[in-house]
């Protein structure tokens, strides 16, 4: 019930992707930054995005940012 309700909102996230490089338009927001957190979580609740091309490019995309980098490598989530 739970995986159901979150493949949804998944599909809602991918649809807006779909349309625009990031979750509120073209530009990078507080939003992305969140919305980036969150689907990085799937992970640990084994939950596979993959269905989801337009999340997968978005998570790779944003993953990339330096600052994402850097606030990665400052929690200890990643090696710098």
């Amino acid at each position: 019930m739970f995986l159901d309700r979150l493949a949804k909102r998944v599909s809602f996230i991918a649809a807006q992707l779909e349309k625009s490089e990031y979750i509120l338009g073209e530009h990078f927001s507080i939003a992305d930054a969140y919305l980036f957190t969150i689907l990085s979580w799937s992970r640990y609740v084994t939950f596979d995005l993959a269905p989801w091309p337009a999340v997968t490019d978005y998570l790779a995309r944003i993953a990339q940012r330096q600052s994402v980098h850097d606030a990665m490598a400052a929690e200890g989530l990643i090696k710098q």
